[in-house]
């Protein structure tokens, strides 16, 4: 059986619970649970704390951090005793509840693909509360990986990226590949892009350098287009048309 001995609070909605046990639990499942997220970063880190009990010898007293809210509503008080499947309970939620608050501030800044914002969460609050909190969100439809892949999708193409360029930054904001494919296909369809027209706008404005019939220029010029996910055939074609000289190769 575990008590509670006291309760104080803490900054950023947590609050401190020191807690007396007679018996050994794991105590640093416990702790992963809590992880203090800010707090384990500053000068004043701590996991938990291990202190003496002076009332009695035989048992142990810890330390753990938990949310504010999660500890009212669970009757964390002064002399509340509890199983320690209990307290794992609590502090699951209670993780649950931090994983949530940082996932809204996260999403009030920038849109993130579920993949990724699981990623942040689970460093923080674990497995559990990072996945029962992004399923939340996708519910709730806060977070949507088609509408946030169309959006980019359309960013991306205007700004006359190449589809396989596109498809790439969008699995790297942590869009499924499928998903990737999907959007950049439908808008690239429906609003008739072509590599050839968007390099045709591109090799002026970024790669004017290439226009001066050097070959040492349009090479360099060719390789970074390349890495732009555009494919040899589009860029000679379009620099063919551009430089009015279909027997140039600049090809390495």
């Amino acid at each position: 059986m575990i008590t509670v001995i006291s309760v104080s609070s803490r900054r950023r909605g947590l609050c401190s619970v020191q807690l007396s046990a007679a018996e050994e639990y794991d105590w640093t499942y416990l702790c992963s649970l809590q992880t203090p997220e800010s707090i384990n970063k500053r000068a004043d880190k701590e996991k938990y704390e291990h202190l003496p009990d002076e009332e009695d010898n035989s048992g142990q007293v810890y330390m753990l951090l938990i949310n504010a809210k999660t500890a009212e509503e669970n009757g964390i008080i002064s002399g509340r005793r509890m199983e320690y499947s209990e307290l794992v309970e609590i502090l699951s939620l209670s993780a649950a509840m931090r994983a949530r608050s940082r996932a809204v501030y996260l999403l009030s800044r920038q849109d993130y693909a579920q993949k990724i914002m699981y990623q942040k969460l689970r460093t923080d609050f674990g497995d559990r509360a990072a996945a029962e909190t992004v399923a939340y969100l996708a519910d709730m439809g806060y977070m949507n990986d088609h509408a946030l892949a169309n959006r980019l999708a359309r960013a991306y193409l205007e700004a006359n990226m190449s589809r396989r360029g596109a498809i790439q930054k969008l699995c790297d904001r942590g869009i499924s590949r499928g998903i990737a494919d999907e959007c950049v296909g439908e808008y690239a369809n429906e609003t008739g892009h072509s590599e050839r027209s968007a390099l045709m706008e591109l090799i002026p404005k970024k790669y004017r350098y290439a226009l001066s019939g050097e070959a040492a220029d349009m090479r360099r010029a060719v390789n970074a287009l390349m890495r732009r996910g555009y494919s040899y055939g589009d860029i000679k074609a379009a620099m063919d048309l551009l430089l009015d000289d279909n027997t140039l190769d600049y090809e390495d």
